[in-house]
């Protein structure tokens, strides 16, 4: 029997953080649950019924030194994490010219959190010279969607930014892997169907019903099918794959990320 794996999950009290520990609770790992909000970790944690099995870290990844504290939490307790699964984000729509502080608020948490937490972990990684990244990203890393600029260009850019340290870790043992749902039948996805009701007068089933005919399946993700990829993902060599999940099917979109990037010229060229 393999030894039980250390999986950091980030956004762990969401509806696809649940399902995700779950998944890596059933493949025999030890979870350690990361949030912003001690009671509300207390409270996934008893609905998981795993106590022995499962860690608490109050984190926010948008705080540089909340990242660092909690981490050392994490090895003080439990040891250094062989698989870390970046879920914690926030998608907040407004029009173009409201834009500024959404920017800079999706940013923080959607790109530069799992970056942070990423190359902090790396010494570890590193040093162990296996492990896993899991980025939950979304659609919208993928393609663009109107009154969601901020959200769209910090998926974007965690995209661009896994696709880069999958050629740079690749020869070192360490896999990234992109998850890229559509709308995902979740808490935030609730969020914005009330957003929809407030700003359109829709009844929340003709909201709901909005979003998924934006799916391509024309139905939600639900959260056990991204957990199930997460959990498949890390038990596979590869690295570099991107994942779009479109409500009924998972598709690798875009794979490679393992080649040979170009070799700069030897010639130099004004």
């Amino acid at each position: 029997m393999k030894s039980p794996r250390i999986v950091l999950i980030t956004g762990a009290t969401g509806g696809i953080g649940g399902a995700l520990a779950e998944a890596f609770l059933q493949a025999g790992d030890h979870v350690v649950l990361a949030g912003r909000r001690q009671e509300a970790l207390e409270a996934r944690q008893a609905e998981l019924g795993s106590p022995e099995r499962t860690g608490l870290v109050v984190m926010d990844v948008a705080d540089p030194a909340s990242i660092h504290s909690a981490l050392q939490t994490v090895h003080e307790r439990w040891g250094h994490p062989e698989i870390l699964v970046n879920n914690a984000g926030i998608a907040i729509s407004a029009p173009l010219r409201k834009g500024e502080e959404l920017a800079e608020a999706h940013m923080a948490v959607n790109y530069h959190g799992p970056r942070r937490l990423l190359e902090a972990c790396l010494p570890d990684l590193l040093a162990q010279g296996r492990g896993h990244v899991v980025q939950i990203a979304s659609s919208a890393g993928l393609y663009g969607y109107s009154y969601t600029s901020a959200y769209c260009a910090s998926k974007h850019a965690l995209l661009g930014y896994t696709r880069a340290a999958s050629l740079e870790l690749r020869s070192k043992g360490i896999a990234l892997h992109t998850l890229c749902p559509h709308f995902v039948d979740s808490p935030m996805t609730q969020a914005s169907i009330e957003r929809i009701q407030q700003t359109t007068g829709q009844s929340a089933n003709e909201a709901r019903a909005a979003l998924e005919a934006m799916n391509p399946d024309g139905c939600l993700v639900a959260p056990e099918q991204i957990a199930d990829l997460a959990v498949e993902c890390c038990a596979r060599a590869k690295s570099g794959d991107v994942w779009e999940l479109t409500g009924e099917k998972v598709e690798a979109v875009a794979s490679g990320f393992a080649l040979d990037p170009p070799r700069p010229s030897s010639e130099s060229t004004s």
